[in-house]
């Protein structure tokens, strides 16, 4: 039994709406509860999501959508330092150092992401994408930039995307774009694979 009333109407998509409804409730009881602790002001509360639903429209062969996750910042004076939302674009990668350096201590990290409070102003992010499994299909974000390198022999695609307030890809015609992010997405992955098969990723 779910303490809240299941989610209905929307068909196979049903189970996905009442399980994020079960979460926002239960995040509502888990706060409501810490709020009164002792340690709430001094603790920073991070949220994030593993990965979207394949929901239509499907942005692009990587399909965009699902990889468009929420991740949160929760502490005392963070939106006054910081603001209430940015749409820098980050990976998972970056949740680390960003921790790191919101807790103010002097720190030495071998992460491959960035302090997402600490970049240029001009830094729209970047972020390298793959779907798990056996799909060689590797995507690079930049900005509102992204570009899809499908398996060998498939042609690289670069498109512009908006989210918000509709989802929507267009074809970017960048030549100059789309052979700076093919060759820096190629050595991304080139290298990153290389420190796997060799045990050096904490190198």
């Amino acid at each position: 039994p779910l303490p809240i009333a299941r989610v209905s109407g929307h068909g196979n998509l049903n189970g996905h709406l009442t399980a994020m409804r079960y979460a926002d409730w239960a995040l509502g009881e888990f706060f409501d509860r810490v709020r009164a602790s002792s340690y709430y002001n001094d603790t920073l509360f991070v949220l994030v999501g593993d990965h979207g639903f394949c929901l239509q429209p499907q942005l692009t062969e990587i399909d965009l959508l699902r990889f468009h996750i929420p991740l949160l910042f929760l502490g005392k004076g963070l939106q006054e330092q910081f603001g209430a939302r940015h749409s820098t674009v980050a990976t998972q990668v970056d949740i680390v150092p960003t921790i790191m350096g919101l807790l103010g201590e002097p720190f030495t990290h071998q992460c491959w992401g960035r302090n997402l409070f600490r970049l240029e102003a001009r830094d729209p992010g970047f972020g390298i994408i793959k779907p798990s499994g056996s799909d060689p299909t590797v995507a690079m974000l930049r900005g509102n930039k992204i570009l899809v390198n499908p398996p060998a022999g498939g042609d690289v695609h670069l498109y512009q995307y908006t989210l918000y307030p509709k989802a929507e890809i267009a074809t970017a015609n960048d030549p100059a774009l789309l052979e700076e992010m093919t060759t820096l997405s190629g050595a991304y992955i080139q290298t990153a694979m290389n420190a796997l098969v060799n045990n050096r990723t904490g190198i």
